[in-house]
């Protein structure tokens, strides 16, 4: 799959909307200002059967792929038990349904990015940027107050070479090939002085 899908989502139920708000910050960014709150749970995807790794909430990178936080095992707190079925069904599978048939390790972070009226959000602090995956999916659930938050994908050979352009509303997710685009996203400000968030889930998939 070389191509871009944009995919509407079941309605999230109110549980998984809320539970964004109980994300602690994540204790591995490089500012005084925690712009992103995360968890993150690793699992796999056997004969169409997704299954939650309960123990498994490392996540590590190269510097080659992530100059921010490269090198370094982070650890985070597990994506709650009780929205882990909301995301499997209407997520997770949803995402797996556009791919090429395959069992799948997977990933799943859940990130809020927060800003205030004095500073930004910064959903990429990397930069442009590939995950070292087969396939990424990024579901938006909810934002709030939102200026900025621009999802851009660019051919990964020609990062000059824009493919797509465009900002996730709530209920949207998109799902691409790792190895053919990078990606970014544009900082997040608020629109009218006060705070401001945008909350997502990032699955990532590689074949097995």
């Amino acid at each position: 799959m070389n191509t871009i899908k944009l995919i509407s989502l079941p309605c999230f139920s109110e549980k998984l909307i809320k539970s964004f708000n109980a994300i602690p910050d994540d204790q591995y960014l490089k500012t005084e200002f925690p712009f992103r709150k995360r968890s993150y749970n690793a699992g796999k995807i056997i004969s169409n059967i997704f299954h939650w790794e309960e123990s498994n909430t490392l996540f590590l990178q190269t510097k080659d792929l992530n100059q921010y936080v490269g090198g370094i095992s982070r650890h985070f707190v597990p994506v709650p038990a009780s929205i882990r079925e909301d995301i499997c069904q209407k997520i997770i599978m949803n995402a797996y349904a556009q791919l090429p048939a395959s069992d799948y390790k997977v990933g799943v972070h859940q990130i809020r990015i927060f800003s205030d009226t004095l500073n930004q959000g910064i959903p990429t602090p990397e930069g442009i940027h590939q995950d070292g995956f087969d396939f990424v999916a990024v579901a938006c659930i909810n934002t709030r107050n939102v200026s900025g938050g621009v999802s851009v994908l660019f051919d990964a050979k020609d990062h000059a070479r824009i493919v797509f352009e465009g900002i996730l509303t709530p209920g949207t997710q998109i799902v691409f090939s790792d190895k053919d685009f990078a990606h970014y996203t544009s900082n997040v400000t608020p629109k009218i002085p006060g705070v401001a968030f945008r909350d997502v889930i990032v699955t990532t998939f590689l074949a097995i």
